[in-house]
């Protein structure tokens, strides 16, 4: 963004128009990783690399709180790492962020 001067520190250039190769700074704006994340979310740039679909992140995340990790894990065909990230709310990427917390 030379046009507006330096990028602070922890931001980056967005691409509001989804060309990455568009230079025009009338399309362009500083946000975090995480808003830019969350932006291609919302317009479905982002494809879930998941097995499990929404509705199983939950009961696994409720069923979490009292059944054993391998177990979930073994039903659901994931890893208890999967599992483990879903319970903490760490399967932000796979997920909205506000459906996980």
């Amino acid at each position: 963004m030379q046009a507006h001067g330096e990028i602070p520190k922890g931001l980056h250039v967005l691409h509001k128009c989804d060309n990455k190769i568009c230079h025009n700074v009338e399309h362009l704006e500083l946000g975090t990783h995480a808003k830019n994340v969350q932006d291609a979310w919302d317009r479905g740039l982002i494809k879930p690399r998941t097995k499990l679909n929404l509705e199983q992140a939950l009961e696994i995340k409720e069923r979490s709180q009292h059944e054993n990790n391998a177990a979930l894990g073994r039903e659901f065909g994931v890893s208890r790492k999967t599992i483990h990230k879903i319970k903490k709310g760490h399967a932000k990427m796979c997920y909205p962020t506000e459906v996980l917390k």
